[in-house]
């Protein structure tokens, strides 16, 4: 029953800080003229729509497999420059510190002053939730703040590439065989996804199945809902053109298709427009999502650069070549 209770208490101290955090995250970003693009907690979703026709910018709610056990929140501006955020992760990093110090000693302090068995357990855990959210709060300031190293340098790599205009002028560089073998899982994904990415943009066909290749063997038990379905989506892409397997495309699809189905910006229905033109065979429905895909093209969105955003629109153009022909 105490081991219940402790469990029970250090989600809820994750849980209650978490969202206190969140709001005055929400507060100070909104300040900043910044808005609010994904909410998340446990099994819970909000994420705004701005490809929604009739009301772009609404927030729609999902219920979706685990995504973390404490909620996160994640916002945009585009009048706050690189300084100022890596000024603010800094700042986050020394405040997360103190805080997650501080919640260690109430812990202490509540285990060693108070008298009740069972309010003493469940204080005392409350608060050792609060240090855990503060402590990883901390730690994930702290890594955006330094140096990357080892497989997030390259990451790092890419994306200052996918910043230039000129597919022209895009280095080359090789899979990262020695750096990868030696990253946790989350880097793993995130190089991963953005390697393929970034392939797709030079179209390197090469490159592309190799990133394949690693993704359908990477270990997927502990990923969250938004890993998965970075790792499914790329999957049924590919299998549903860059090599046609329309099993493949089928089974990746369908174990996000909940989230693949709501991506509507231009590479999400890029990505449904080919799957339903070549694997289900649906010229119809893929005419539906080449509309929406192209109608998404016109949208801004600071989370897509303009590289990416030309690679989609000769992408639907070429599916709307095969369609029209």
């Amino acid at each position: 029953m105490d081991l219940l209770l402790a469990i029970l208490a250090l989600l809820a101290g994750q849980i209650l800080i978490g969202l206190l955090h969140c709001g005055v995250s929400y507060l100070y970003g909104k300040s900043k003229g910044a808005s609010v693009y994904v909410f998340t907690c446990l099994f819970f979703r909000w994420e705004r729509d701005n490809y929604n026709t009739e009301a772009p910018g609404k927030i729609r709610f999902s219920v979706t497999r685990l995504n973390q056990l404490f909620p996160t929140i994640l916002m945009y501006s585009r009048t706050v420059s690189p300084e100022e955020i890596r000024k603010h992760q800094k700042t986050g990093m020394i405040t997360y510190s103190i805080l997650a110090a501080l919640f260690l000693i109430g812990g202490i302090a509540v285990a060693m002053l108070l008298p009740t068995p069972t309010w003493s357990l469940i204080l005392k855990y409350a608060l050792g939730g609060g240090f855990l959210y503060f402590l990883n709060m901390a730690y994930f300031a702290g890594k955006a703040v330094r140096k990357a190293t080892g497989l997030m340098a390259k990451v790092q790599e890419i994306r200052e590439a996918m910043l230039k205009n000129d597919v022209s002028l895009l280095p080359n560089p090789a899979f990262a065989y020695e750096e990868y073998s030696k990253a946790a899982l989350g880097d793993r994904l995130t190089y991963l996804t953005l390697f393929y990415r970034y392939a797709e943009i030079r179209n390197d066909l090469m490159a592309m199945a190799e990133a394949a290749n690693a993704m359908t063997k990477l270990g997927t038990a502990t990923l969250t809902e938004s890993g998965h379905f970075h790792l499914d989506a790329c999957l049924f892409s590919y299998y549903s053109f860059r090599q046609k397997d329309p099993a493949l495309a089928q089974k990746y699809y369908m174990h996000s298709k909940k989230a693949i189905d709501w991506d509507s910006d231009c590479n999400g229905r890029r990505k449904l427009a080919y799957y339903a033109y070549y694997i289900q065979q649906d010229r119809e429905l893929a005419g539906k999502y080449l509309e929406e895909g192209i109608r998404a093209l016109s949208v801004e969105d600071p989370r897509m650069t303009r590289i990416e955003r030309d690679l989609e629109e000769r992408m639907l153009l070429y599916l709307k070549s095969q369609l029209d022909g």
